[in-house]
């Protein structure tokens, strides 16, 4: 199940606060939509900076591929 984009809500009354929610609302959609991405290949490309949980734990995408993340 993936999280759909989130939309800021509106005050009205202070246009600043309006421009600083929509800037916080496009970062967290950004991390969802990276988060979410999903394809049904049987190794999914990526892009540099996405994260992904796999059965062989947190992995994440740098220049080199994709790294998993050493636990305990």
């Amino acid at each position: 199940m993936s999280i759909r984009n989130l939309k800021p809500p509106r005050y009205s009354n202070d246009p600043n606060m309006d421009r600083v929610l929509k800037q916080i609302y496009d970062d967290l959609n950004m991390i969802i939509n990276s988060v979410n991405s999903f394809n049904n290949q049987k190794e999914h490309q990526g892009k540099l900076g996405d994260i992904r949980v796999t059965d062989k734990g947190l992995q994440f995408k740098n220049k080199s591929g994709w790294k998993t993340l050493k636990g305990d």
